[in-house]
């Protein structure tokens, strides 16, 4: 009897504590938001003070919606009105509201709105920015752009003012944004990317992946045949870009511009874009190409950013896989990942690897991780291993090096989970072989 009552109360215990926290959300939910207004504010009856009530609405949804219902018909003879109104309450950093004020305000000053922002505690923000160029290209591209490029130095806020800039001056349907896109002065590349990757991503989503190819791949070339900037980073931007819409649309892209012209840009972007979404089709497409030099290292890069995307996945599949040279790349890379915890697994994913001489990189790249971190145990494997004389040469010299005191040298830093084929002579190194970043080769892709 004691431990059904026992029971009983803790039940009950448990059901008003869920109670209390049932009520205890509620409140939180209807909880009241501090007022907004400023204290002392004294705003002009009329359109003033009208929109000072609305800017007070707590409700965001119903607040933005009435704000921009009331703009919309005001002209410039109602700025002082709004700009009393905006005043008198409390507005933070990138709030909506302000957004909404710069876009009214840039249909008739949109040079002035800009400037406010400048100034402006809450206003120089990268929404707020954007909007504001955004209004001053649709009237006035060349000089919209002209302004950020001077007057904007945070490449925060320049790259999403780029992005204001491309809508606006699409919008406006005058020519040279093109041209301005590839006129990217010396440090502004980052932000100049961002709008030139908005300028592919519009024509994406309004044609179509298909359409923007064609076009693209129709772009004119220079008289020596050889592709305009635009259209260099046009090829480059799409071969990103059109994975998010149609990964094979983008890989047949790139599959049909593989060569000297495009180099090995193309294929990477690519793959390395495909395999954030989907690791498998990504590799199934890179098992379809026929051998050239390229290929292992889009393989190897393709593989890498999959398994950092989704680990337990790509070491399943590569697993299951049965051991094909066009993998190699994929079981190199995998068994310098295994040495961060297992040498004896690393030395099996090795073993998976067919080519002789990549195999023997990869037990270099092992062994001196191995020596790293447990040199007694790594000097036993390597004295019983089966390794070539090349092997044991190379670990020799590598360890030479290691111990040696730092010199100035041409060597890189060696460091394994960074290079996975580590263990090759700069000057002798397989460029098929060792990773690359995108966009090596001229021009690249």
């Amino acid at each position: 009897m004691k431990s059904a009552a026992q029971a009983v109360i803790a039940i009950a215990l448990l059901v008003l504590g869920l109670a209390a926290g049932y009520g205890f959300a509620e409140w939180r939910l209807h909880a009241e938001i501090p007022p907004k207004a400023v204290p002392g504010a004294v705003v002009p009856e009329g359109i003033a003070a009208d929109l000072r009530d609305i800017l007070l609405i707590p409700d965001d949804f119903q607040r933005t919606a009435r704000v921009g219902a009331l703009l919309e018909p005001l002209g410039p003879e109602a700025l002082p009105a709004v700009r009393a109104a905006y005043d008198s309450v409390v507005l933070d950093l990138g709030d909506v509201e302000i957004v909404q004020l710069v876009q009214w305000w840039g249909r008739f000053d949109p040079e002035a709105a800009f400037d406010w922002a400048r100034g402006s505690k809450i206003g120089w923000h990268p929404a707020v920015v954007s909007a504001a160029v955004k209004a001053w290209a649709r009237q006035d591209p060349k000089t919209a752009s002209h302004e950020l490029i001077q007057r904007v130095q945070d490449s925060r806020l320049a790259s999403a003012a780029m992005v204001g800039i491309v809508r606006g001056w699409e919008q406006s349907g005058r020519a040279g944004l093109e041209e301005f896109l590839v006129s990217a002065p010396p440090g502004s590349d980052e932000y100049f990317a961002l709008g030139f990757d908005a300028y592919i991503r519009g024509h994406v989503i309004r044609e179509g992946p298909q359409a923007t190819i064609a076009w693209i791949e129709g772009l004119p070339d220079l008289e020596n045949g050889q592709p305009t900037p635009f259209k260099q980073r046009a090829f480059q931007t799409a071969a990103t870009l059109v994975v998010d819409y149609d990964p094979q649309v983008a890989g047949d892209f790139a599959a049909r511009h593989r060569g000297p012209t495009w180099g090995i840009g193309l294929l990477l972007r690519v793959g390395m874009a495909w395999a954030e979404k989907d690791g498998a089709a990504a590799m199934h497409w890179l098992s379809t190409f026929p051998p050239g030099q390229e290929i292992p290292t889009v393989v190897q890069e393709t593989y890498r950013k999959w398994f950092t995307v989704d680990l337990p996945a790509a070491s399943k599949w590569l697993a299951e896989q049965t051991p094909e040279p066009w993998l190699d790349p994929a079981y190199s890379t995998h068994a310098l990942w295994r040495t961060r915890e297992s040498f004896a697994d690393a030395l099996e994913w090795a073993d998976r690897v067919q080519d002789p001489k990549r195999r023997d990189r990869t037990y270099v790249s092992v062994a001196l991780a191995w020596l790293r971190k447990s040199p007694e145990e790594a000097q036993a494997w390597i004295d019983h291993a089966e390794l070539s004389d090349f092997a044991r040469q190379r670990i020799e010299k590598m360890r030479k090096l290691r111990l040696s005191p730092p010199v100035k040298s041409k060597i890189p830093e060696l460091d394994p989970f960074k290079n996975p084929l580590l263990g090759e002579d700069p000057d002798t190194a397989d460029p098929a072989a060792s990773p690359a970043p995108p966009g090596a080769g001229a021009p690249q892709g």
